[in-house]
């Protein structure tokens, strides 16, 4: 009877599992996600416009801003973009970066202007014909990125030789490193560190700071006494390349302190778990713009830690620095140093232990300044509204500038 029912629960698991197949199948199929391609956005029938071909990520194609069903800043800046471009008079045509099947459409098309990245940016840069082929950097260098990640996951199997690493996800979907010889502009979301590598590539490069999500609830208060012992890992899939198993491993031996992880998938999450003590509080994905963002994010954190090995410009960082957070950071993580950003200098674990010990020196009255100092800086700096103006002014300037 028992090896019956132990079968049934097998069949069922796997059953389960070819529906989610079939069911993300279906969506990519049907496209549920969001349209793949538009066509002649802001076309004027009466006068000559440069046509432009943007690129980028689904997640802003026909999407009802819902606040609750939008989970990266990435939605947001990619609107303001198209804003910008349709304001300055383009005819735009807008499209998912990695859909190949739109090609077939896009190479009967001429443009003088391409944005974006991915398989389609690639594709369609290789065509000689347009002049301004801008490169939109959002992750690292891919050659760098790629090092780096190996270096990471090597490290994680001399600590965790039994955790098999196959299911850890990667995150090399966008970009190549041909994309970067094709473009002859860069448009790049990092700090200076990261953007050394990138800057040879291009004729032309800008840097951008990246925008975070903000709740217009939130109220700043400098309660810091109350949650000083609280940091928040606010973060998203490739949890080796963010680092989230050495700081399991390092708050494992601070007991003193709490690490909360909200966003950590699960297909990896329930492999960190196991390694995970009682004072490493996994949570489901956080709205930003609701309650629970204040009440468990902002309310129970006094930090916020990532100790990634490659990023563009970290959006959870930016979010949390919005609301008063203060950031422990490598600098891969894409930021810039300030004397209000903890810059972590190594990502080994006994490291990382000692440095998060010596944050036991510091007093409420010096975490309250240097929380205020972050809150200031963040609105000041990585805001969408600073965005839209930095994105607008770099257009304004590749316009007006001469590409061989």
């Amino acid at each position: 009877m028992e090896t019956f029912k132990c079968f049934i629960r097998i069949a069922n698991k796997f059953i389960a599992k070819k529906r989610a197949n079939i069911s993300r199948r279906l969506k990519r199929l049907l496209r549920t996600d969001g349209v793949s391609l538009v066509c002649n956005v802001n076309l004027d029938l009466l006068h000559d416009q440069k046509k432009l071909l943007f690129c980028y990520t689904n997640k802003h194609l026909g999407i009802l801003f819902e606040q609750e069903n939008i989970f990266h800043s990435n939605v947001f800046h990619a609107s303001q973009m198209l804003y910008e471009l349709i304001s300055l008079g383009f005819s735009i045509d807008v499209c998912h970066c990695n859909d190949v099947s739109v090609l077939n459409v896009l190479k009967r098309r001429k443009y003088d202007y391409i944005v974006g990245f991915g398989k389609v940016f690639e594709e369609m840069a290789k065509n000689g014909g347009i002049k301004y082929r801008i490169l939109f950097i959002t992750e690292n260098n891919p050659e760098v990125s790629r090092s780096k990640a190996q270096e990471r996951l090597e490290y994680f199997k001399q600590r965790h030789p039994n955790i098999k690493t196959r299911f850890f996800i990667q995150r090399d979907k966008f970009y190549t490193i041909e994309q970067f010889k094709l473009a002859n502009i860069g448009i790049c979301m990092s700090n200076e560190y990261n953007a050394e590598s990138m800057r040879p590539y291009f004729n032309k490069f800008y840097r951008i700071n990246v925008n975070g999500l903000y709740n217009k609830t939130f109220i700043y208060k400098d309660n810091i006494s109350d949650k000083r012992r609280g940091f928040a890992w606010f973060g998203s899939n490739g949890v080796i390349h963010k680092g989230l198993d050495i700081l399991i491993d390092a708050f494992n031996e601070i007991p003193e302190y709490n690490l909360n992880i909200y966003g950590a998938p699960a297909r990896e999450s329930k492999y960190l778990k196991k390694i995970a003590k009682k004072n490493i509080i996994f949570h489901d994905k956080v709205c930003v713009f609701g309650e629970q963002f204040i009440s468990e994010v902002v309310n129970k954190n006094c930090f916020t830690i990532s100790l990634s090995c490659s990023e563009g410009m970290n959006s959870g960082i930016a979010t949390c620095m919005l609301h008063g957070l203060i950031p422990i950071v490598t600098k891969e993580t894409g930021f810039d140093p300030k004397p209000f950003i903890i810059e972590l200098e190594s990502y080994r674990v006994e490291y990382v232990i000692d440095k998060l010990k010596r944050l036991s020196e510091i007093n409420d009255n010096e975490l309250k300044r240097i929380s205020l100092e972050v809150y200031k800086f963040a609105h000041e700096e990585l805001t969408l509204k600073r965005f839209d103006q930095r994105f607008r002014s770099i257009f304004v300037d590749i316009i007006a500038g001469q590409i061989k």
